[in-house]
């Protein structure tokens, strides 16, 4: 019968050290939260307290019970410094803790562990160990020598610091930080008294009821776990975060007094913290009727307020949000505003700014759209006026060949040269007009293709026999390269015909004692690989015209610009060479209206190659559209 009396006794300690270490593995499962570390440690000293003194019951009679009662110092010399190092973390403190810090903190501790272990050496800690018998209960009695006051004052002074530390504020607290707290108050705080009891032997039994009240700790503990959340809302976060935010933010109970606020709260009232806390709302906002509206509302609303603050108009953003506890009632209200002034000039000032430029947008639309129709005017009336303009010049060249031949009977040097002047300049004003008029009937959507099948070689003989005299007039010599796989394709002869000439020409008027070659064959389209068909050869999709001379050259510069109206390659060649500066702008239309493109590289001094890619047939042109 003695030992299920004894069972009474150990039984509590064991439930003690079995709820500490279910709580130690819910706090390492939340490790991350502040203060979790030293809390584990702390638990899993008083778990292991409270174990070993439960077996030194239990084998009391025997030998082992004392070296049992010297391993519990391992958990009596860590609980006071994991329970500073868990107030100062906890309380966001922790960056006192330096290495120097909390190797003093832990000196006694260590010693006091050292000294338990070694007592029979020096009977610092035990001055001496007997066995009593209380009923059916036999423990040892221990005689306490003097480093054992020492470690035990060191002990409560770690408590009271770390009680302190957390009590530090506990007024300006919010309610759940309050829970918090109390629970944390009443885990440390019973084994503390329990262990003043046993040291100072008011007791009725002698018992060291410091493990037994590890059990009233342990539910306390789990309670603020649990009920309070208290790994999960942590005062630090709200320093960190709540009091940093721009927004004011007040809470309230459902009485209207106010609970908590943040320091922009403080700052826009004007008052301390210590002021408003506990206040009537109708008081804490006295100053501002809009705003105590909004805390006394009924439900969830949003608003902007405009008030008079600092003589000045201010625009507030306005959040008033209920609060509801477990039973859906009304347990309080969240009211959260911000200024929103500045931003509210902003965006007028933007809106202003995006107006303005929507106008002017519309200006340069209206702009770009009178340009675009005076510019189809232009090309319209150029391409109307085209018979009305080429008829005079061909009658001046006509009547000015009739009176070549007249003066060839008659020999007078002046007046043939005179004659042969106004030939010259009546054929180039002829060539300005005509290029004139086909950019403008391009430009119109006036220009028509007449596609026709054409054999290659013939076209080339045709366009190598016209270009022939200006091709020896400067001493140049043609060389004609055709790859007689391009026999075939499907094009508007005259346009093209113009293109050739239009490249033959420059090339034999910037070339002097050079050649001039015209390569054709099959080819890519401008800009891309050229494709090849299943036997490696180029496919049949597209002509390839190249003209290539040995003249002057283009320097770099002038490339960019060099298909634009009315350009030259530079002012000194133009005066030298002449020209109007449409041929190659117009070549280039021409080669787009019919659905292919010409290019151009140069080196200056070594020469130039053209080439015109066109499609050869209906379906690429087609696929060119």
């Amino acid at each position: 019968m003695s030992w299920q009396i004894a069972l009474l006794y150990i039984a509590p300690l064991i439930f003690a050290a079995a709820l500490l270490g279910f709580v130690a593995y819910f706090i390492w499962c939340h490790r991350t939260v502040a203060g979790a570390l030293p809390l584990l440690a702390l638990s899993l000293a008083a778990a292991e307290w409270s174990l070993g003194y439960a077996l030194e019951l239990a084998i009391a009679p025997w030998p082992a019970a004392i070296v049992v009662a010297k391993l519990q110092y391992i958990g009596i010399a860590a609980l006071p410094v994991a329970w500073v190092v868990f107030a100062l973390d906890y309380s966001g403190r922790s960056h006192w803790l330096s290495r120097r810090a909390l190797a003093l903190l832990s000196a006694i501790p260590l010693a006091t562990l050292g000294l338990a272990l070694t007592n029979e050496y020096h009977y610092l800690i035990w001055a001496s160990v007997a066995l009593r018998s209380r009923g059916p209960l036999t423990m040892l009695r221990f005689e306490h020598g003097p480093a054992f006051w020492v470690s035990n004052a060191y002990t409560h002074l770690c408590l009271v610091a770390g009680s302190l530390l957390l009590l530090r504020g506990f007024l300006s607290m919010p309610r759940i930080y309050l829970r918090q707290v109390l629970a944390l108050l009443i885990a440390i705080g019973t084994p503390w008294l329990s262990n003043i009891v046993y040291v100072l032997d008011l007791s009725p039994v002698a018992l060291d009821l410091t493990p037994f009240a590890f059990t009233v700790a342990s539910l306390a503990a789990t309670l603020g776990i649990w009920r309070y959340r208290f790994l999960d809302i942590v005062p630090r976060v709200r320093d960190q975060l709540i009091e940093r935010m721009p927004e004011c933010i007040l809470l309230l109970n459902e009485r209207g007094r106010v609970i908590d606020c943040n320091a922009a709260v403080r700052r826009f009232v004007g008052a301390p913290a210590a002021d408003l806390r506990g206040q009537p709302v109708a008081q804490a906002l006295a100053g501002w009727p809009e705003l105590r509206a909004y805390a006394e509302a009924t439900a969830d609303t949003q608003a902007e307020v405009a008030l008079d603050r600092a003589g000045a108009c201010a625009l507030l953003d306005v959040n008033a949000t209920l609060l509801y506890d477990r039973r859906c009632q009304i347990s309080g209200r969240l009211l959260v505003w911000r200024d929103i002034s500045r931003l509210k000039q902003t965006e007028v000032a933007l809106r202003r700014q995006n107006e303005d430029l929507v106008g002017l947008q519309a200006e340069l639309l209206h702009a770009k759209e009178a340009a675009e129709a005076a510019n189809r005017a232009k090309s319209s009336f150029l391409a109307n006026m085209s018979h009305e303009l080429r008829t005079p010049l061909t009658a001046i060249l006509g009547y000015t060949q009739l009176l070549q031949m007249h003066a060839s009977d008659v020999v007078d040097p002046v007046l043939t040269h005179d004659l042969g002047a106004i030939e010259e300049s009546s054929s180039h004003l002829l060539e300005l007009i005509n290029g004139l008029l086909d950019l403008a009937k391009l430009e119109a959507g006036k220009m028509e293709l007449v596609l026709e099948e054409l054999v290659i070689k013939d076209l080339i003989a045709r366009v190598a026999t016209t270009v022939q005299p200006l091709v020896a007039k400067n001493g140049n010599r043609l060389v004609i390269e055709h790859d007689q796989s391009a026999e075939i394709m499907l094009a508007d002869v005259t346009k093209l015909r113009q293109v050739l000439l239009n490249l033959l020409g420059n090339a034999a008027k910037f070339t002097s004692q050079g050649t001039i070659t015209l390569r054709v064959g099959r080819g890519a389209e401008a800009g891309h690989d050229q494709p090849r068909d299943s036997g490696g050869e180029p496919a049949a999709g597209w002509v390839r015209f190249e003209i290539a001379d040995t003249g002057i050259g283009i320097a770099p510069d002038r490339l960019p610009s060099l298909f634009e109206e009315f350009t030259q390659a530079d002012r000194a060649i133009a005066q030298k060479y002449g020209g109007t500066g449409l041929g190659l702008r117009l070549s280039r239309h021409l080669c787009q209206l019919m659905g292919g493109e010409v290019t151009v590289t140069s080196e200056l001094g070594r020469g130039s190659t053209f080439v015109v890619h066109l499609p050869a047939g209906l379906a690429e042109r087609v696929a060119v559209c």
